[in-house]
């Protein structure tokens, strides 16, 4: 399983942080993040150590490059969660 962000996901979700930084912060707040990685329909739980992992600044916002790791995140726990559910 690769644990760096591959090139073209790192495109991707750079452009969806750009789409979803209206103000062009830099950043999105906690709200934008959060309403943006519930729709990946992963677990609440999951989702909360995804955000733990991600806001490295623990500041309750995300740049884009903590964006760009929690959206990551998500993918690997995805890609984990079918493996797990394949299994039985």
């Amino acid at each position: 399983m690769e644990w760096a962000v591959p090139n073209p996901s790192r495109l991707k979700y750079t452009q969806l942080f750009n789409q979803n930084d209206r103000s062009k912060s830099g950043y999105l707040s906690g709200v934008q993040a959060r309403n943006i990685l519930m729709g990946t329909g992963l677990p609440q739980q999951i989702l909360a150590t995804v955000w733990m992992l991600s806001d490295l600044d623990a500041d309750g916002r995300l740049s884009c490059e903590e964006f760009i790791l929690a959206m990551h995140l998500c993918d690997v726990a995805r890609q984990v969660c079918l493996i797990f559910d394949n299994q039985s």
